[in-house]
């Protein structure tokens, strides 16, 4: 069975998402049931990261400029998106140019009306 998680909330609660219960009601039949994790992290294919190591990234335009650092990784059903403020960028190869984790920057290709000119960080 595959999931997701992130942390929900300040109190340290985890929000997890599991493949066939994607909605409340199928999610209430698992209510005070004891769910075990492996203590490994997944293996990760090339192009995969872990959004744990996505957010606070550095992240720049092809030319150069700065829009502020990866929020969050939203978990949208066609595809991860990218939280950089207000702004919000698909996790697509369209749009995701370049992850450096070991630099903490992700380099991104915007289309014309993306974000407002006033959105990046000069």
């Amino acid at each position: 069975m595959g999931h997701r998680s992130r942390d929900h909330d300040s109190q340290g609660r985890l929000l997890i998402r599991l493949d066939h219960f994607g909605d409340r009601t199928r999610a209430e039949t698992l209510r005070g049931k004891i769910l075990e994790a492996p203590d490994e992290l997944p293996k990760l294919h090339e192009g995969e990261f872990l959004v744990r190591d996505l957010v606070g990234c550095a992240v720049f335009t092809i030319d150069g400029k700065q829009l502020g650092s990866v929020d969050d990784v939203l978990p949208y059903p066609a595809q991860d998106v990218l939280a950089i403020g207000p702004t919000l960028i698909p996790f697509v190869h369209e749009f995701i140019k370049n992850v450096d984790l070991e630099h903490r920057r992700v380099t991104v290709a915007l289309i014309p009306g993306m974000i407002e000119e006033s959105e990046a960080i000069q």
